[in-house]
């Protein structure tokens, strides 16, 4: 962000909207996501950016029991995988590789208790999930912050 002017001025305001954003890797975990009763699980569905096919391995109870791969995205975009009968457990992992840097915005999946009615979405990513983003916003502050000083 540059301010100029050919005559001084003062600047009363300055608003920037900032956007937490993924990092870019080529390896996520979800980690595990426990339930206190045993759910099926009927599908994944992935908002994510990824230019290049990404693995998809989903953990039941801490064993493999799918693996697939999801098509390239040309930007950021959602994806759902379908999984085969019988995705039923305690708890669901996921992870994904990639041989491309991709980016993942959001994971959830199309659980229901074991005999229940009615599946409901249920993200599978926790805070602590969340929280691997890049940190920008102390860097963008302090460009704002050099810029006033610029223009005072």
């Amino acid at each position: 962000m540059t301010l100029s002017s050919g005559a001084a001025f003062q600047l009363w305001s300055l608003a920037a909207l900032l956007e937490r954003e993924p990092l870019q890797t080529l390896w996520w975990d979800s980690r595990e996501v426990p339930f206190a009763e045993v759910h099926a699980c009927k599908r994944l569905l992935f908002d994510l950016d990824a230019p290049a096919p990404v693995t998809v391995m989903l953990y039941v109870d801490g064993t493999l029991r799918d693996t697939r791969t999801l098509l390239a995205t040309s930007d950021r975009q959602r994806r759902q995988h379908l999984l085969p009968p019988g995705m039923k457990g305690r708890s669901f992992r996921v992870t994904l590789s990639a041989a491309s840097r991709f980016q993942v915005y959001g994971l959830s999946a199309d659980v229901k208790p074991w005999g229940g009615h009615g599946y409901a979405t249920r993200p599978l990513i926790t805070e602590a999930t969340a929280l691997v983003t890049q940190s920008f916003m102390s860097v963008q502050t302090s460009f704002i912050q050099r810029s006033l000083l610029r223009v005072a």
